[in-house]
């Protein structure tokens, strides 16, 4: 495979040692090992190679493969997701919590803006939080597999769709135009960012029109 190229993969991402499986693309495997999640969405991942999609070890690793070959590639921790910092564990009040409606439980994710943190414990009107990244500290193991090179159009706009605004839109493409409607408002800094990516990867694209459908509110 070349940078710029789109292809699909399947994986599963274990922790080394334990074999714990933390990511993986299989629905069938998801179910037999007693980790599905409804709200997951499984099957082959679209990316583009060299686009930094995934962790650079893997970027690499798809680079020089075949498709339909297989690798399994160890991810130290350092070019994984970093060792764990202990300046990353905060103290916060359980009372400023409350005012937020929250009511920490242990073992419980909460969001913080663009940070997500683990309740670590709850004691003394104190809530201890971890918001290092769950795989921190960990050596990872990535079985993983090139199923498909990507050369139709529609499957290469879908691809940078959900790499930018992480959902598919409705598409209608034309031999030099592309209409996209959603049923979400995009940020003006995404829309001007999906239209030059789509613009640089299929050049025969000169016109893209992107249509924000608004869902009627219940009543």
């Amino acid at each position: 495979m070349e940078k710029g190229d789109f292809v699909e993969i399947e994986y599963i991402g274990q922790i080394q040692g334990s074999q714990e499986i933390f990511d993986l693309t299989n629905e069938k495997i998801a179910k037999e090992t007693g980790i599905f999640n409804p709200n997951v969405k499984y099957g082959p991942m679209k990316i583009i190679v060299g686009k930094k999609m995934m962790l650079p070890p893997l970027d690499k690793a798809i680079e020089k493969m075949k498709i339909s070959e297989e690798k399994e590639i160890t991810i130290n921790k350092e070019d994984g997701f970093g060792n764990r910092d202990l300046k990353m564990i905060k103290i916060i009040s359980l009372n400023n919590l409350k005012k937020q409606n929250i009511n920490p439980i242990t073992g419980q994710f909460l969001n913080f803006g663009n940070l997500q943190g683990k309740v670590i414990s709850v004691n003394s009107g104190r809530v201890r939080i971890d918001f290092n990244h769950p795989l921190a500290g960990k050596n990872l193991v990535y079985k993983l597999k090139l199923t498909k090179k990507i050369e139709n159009k529609k499957d290469m706009v879908e691809t940078i769709c959900e790499n930018i605004i992480k959902i598919t839109p409705e598409i209608d493409l034309k031999t030099t135009s592309l209409t996209l409607k959603t049923k979400i408002k995009i940020p003006d800094k995404l829309k001007t960012e999906l239209k030059a990516e789509i613009t640089k990867y299929i050049k025969d694209i000169k016109l893209i029109k992107i249509e924000e459908q608004e869902v009627p509110q219940k009543k």
